[in-house]
């Protein structure tokens, strides 16, 4: 499976497999490269970072949650651009995308500006490869 969100289901580059979608995210969200990427930094806090789930009983108990979690989340983004770059490309995900979500930072931002895309060229491109060279021709 390559796309995205599909009937509810999630995918992660990481994992190569799909996980069920947030419904509160979905209601959050209503474009879908914005919706599968807040899903899949959740993913990641939960599915690959050993350090979350083992620590947020005692962060809960004993200092600032919403501190934890927004940092966690941000390394989550951060990972997400370094390990899923080309995923991320050849989607059409650019930095706006990453600015979408709640409490993006200016570090992460940066991250994404140097290493997305300026603007979506890969749905132009894969159009151009699907129709052929003839539309550059005026035909």
């Amino acid at each position: 499976m390559n796309a995205l969100i599909e009937d509810g289901h999630v995918f992660c580059p990481l994992c190569n497999e799909t996980f069920e979608e947030s419904e509160y995210l979905r209601t959050v969200f209503g474009e879908v490269k914005q919706r599968w990427l807040a899903n899949l930094v959740t993913h990641y806090r939960h599915e690959h970072v050993n350090y979350y789930n083992n620590g947020v009983g005692y962060v809960a108990a004993f200092h600032d949650y919403d501190s934890f979690k927004h940092q966690a989340n941000e390394r989550a983004k951060r990972q997400i651009l370094r390990k899923c770059k080309q995923f991320l490309i050849t989607h059409g995900f650019t930095s706006v995308d990453f600015s979408a979500l709640q409490g993006t930072d200016p570090k992460t931002l940066e991250l994404a500006e140097r290493l997305l895309p300026k603007s979506n060229t890969s749905t132009y491109l894969s159009l151009l490869l699907l129709t052929g060279a003839s539309m550059l021709d005026g035909e």
